[in-house]
């Protein structure tokens, strides 16, 4: 009976505990590429590239989960110079 119980909890517990984790990691998401978006369009319109690279390397540093992060302008090539 012990066993049965155990079981049942386990399946009705488990897919809860998932979901919640892919919701904690799409939150997380959210809001580093929020501030990736918000600091690289500043620096961009700026041409601060440096701070770019700062910034991501900061955001590489504090989540362990981000493996690398890719900032290229629209009109790339165009508008630089």
């Amino acid at each position: 009976m012990v066993l049965i119980i155990t079981l049942f909890f386990a399946y009705m517990f488990i897919p809860m505990q998932k979901n919640a984790f892919n919701q904690i990691m799409y939150t997380q998401g959210e809001t580093v590429s929020k501030s990736i978006v918000q600091a690289s369009s500043d620096a961009i319109i700026s041409k601060d590239f440096g701070f770019i690279v700062e910034h991501n390397v900061d955001v590489l540093k504090n989540n362990a989960s981000i493996h690398y992060v890719l900032v290229s302008p629209k009109s790339w090539g165009k508008d630089l110079d």
